[in-house]
């Protein structure tokens, strides 16, 4: 099927099928977004293990100035397996030709240093099952090969144009690629254990980057309300080294978005111990204040006792949800955390506990049309 091994001597003009030694074939990682071995690895590897590589085919080009060939449009997978098998076979000391000493290759002409990028780039995000992370670096990957083509408008607005002509199958909005912008080059540096090995998603990168604006805001406030002049480059400075600090300090495999909240509320409050203006406006209102206004809310009598009067309170809330003057506010359970219980869903689910059996059923129908 294929001719036997061949030097490739020079830089060919057309494509060429061939054999070439596997010691000589190379994945430029730094133009691969891929963090992780493909989940697929092991059946990918039994598959090609099975056939003695006589099925695995591999894209390359060679540099006109190099003696390596260069993967092009994906096939790290494929080439990471093909070294292990060859290692195993030599490992185990198998009597015959190793099967993985060459490799079946397209080789191709070597391209424009743009246009190889953006294939080893885009063969990823058409067909990689990547991360949300890994999705960020290959936007970075696509922008740093945008950017270094002449005469491009050096603008996210540009960039996001330029990559919806790529025929990609995501949808590359200015928005979304200064979210990935953010994943790429702050919470892929301090927390890689979470977006890497745990593959953190798109929500958990949203509520990160959320936290990071609230602490941002925070110190904002503090700076134009304390110091009284313009110090926004040094409040977002100091605001990011506490984010990151605190990041850092929960990166694991699993998202801790309570355990990361507290102790951005907690650093907060020790940063600025007499602005309770500024604990207020990232959430850490005290329990005393949140029932006030809770009271008001509900319009509860003012000298109502929570815990001694729950079961009182709910029946007024509840009565006042089926009677459809609160049908609309979806911010019902938040503000029955405002008692001092849980801040969620289930602190309504303990009031409603104590009603009867009717009032229960009423109570949760009303909640579930809110």
């Amino acid at each position: 099927m294929f001719r036997k091994a061949v030097e490739v001597t020079h830089p060919v003009n057309e494509v060429q099928l061939c054999r070439v030694s596997l010691a000589r074939i190379i994945c430029n990682d730094a133009d691969n977004p891929r963090l992780s071995d493909n989940e697929s690895y092991e059946e990918i590897k039994s598959s090609i293990a099975a056939s003695a590589g006589r099925y695995l085919v591999l894209e390359v080009s060679q540099r006109p100035d190099s003696e390596f060939f260069e993967l092009r449009r994906g096939g790290k997978t494929r080439l990471q397996i093909a070294t292990e098998l060859k290692h195993q076979w030599d490992d185990e000391g198998r009597a015959g030709t190793n099967p993985f000493s060459d490799i079946n290759c397209l080789v191709y002409p070597w391209v424009e240093e743009s246009e190889h990028r953006i294939m080893n780039v885009t063969e990823n995000l058409t067909r990689g099952a990547l991360s949300y992370g890994e999705m960020a670096k290959a936007i970075a990957l696509l922008e740093q090969v945008y950017l270094s083509m002449p005469g491009v408008e050096s603008n996210m607005k540009g960039f996001s144009e330029w990559a919806q002509q790529l025929g990609l199958s995501i949808k590359i909005s200015v928005a979304q690629i200064q979210r990935y912008k953010e994943v790429n080059d702050v919470l892929m540096v301090k927390m890689p254990k979470l977006f890497i090995e745990g593959r953190a998603s798109s929500v958990v990168a949203r509520q990160l980057l959320e936290m990071r604006a609230k602490v941002r805001k925070a110190f904002k406030d503090h700076y134009d309300h304390k110091v009284g002049e313009d110090s926004h480059y040094q409040a977002q400075t100091e605001a990011d080294a506490l984010f990151n600090r605190v990041a850092q300090q929960y990166d694991d495999v699993t998202f801790q978005h309570k355990h990361i909240q507290r102790t951005l509320r907690q650093e907060i409050a020790l940063a600025f111990p007499d602005d309770t203006g500024i604990h207020n406006e990232f959430g850490a209102a005290e329990t005393g204040l949140r029932r006030v206004k809770f009271r008001q809310h509900y319009q509860l009598d003012e000298s109502s006792d929570f815990g001694q009067d729950d079961q009182r309170n709910a029946a007024i809330i509840l009565d006042r949800v089926i009677g459809g003057d609160y049908r609309k506010d979806r911010k019902v359970s938040r503000r029955l955390g405002m008692m001092g219980i849980d801040n969620d869903l289930s602190g309504l689910l303990r009031l409603i506990s104590s009603l009867d059996r009717k009032g229960r059923t009423l109570a949760l129908q009303a909640i579930a049309e809110l």
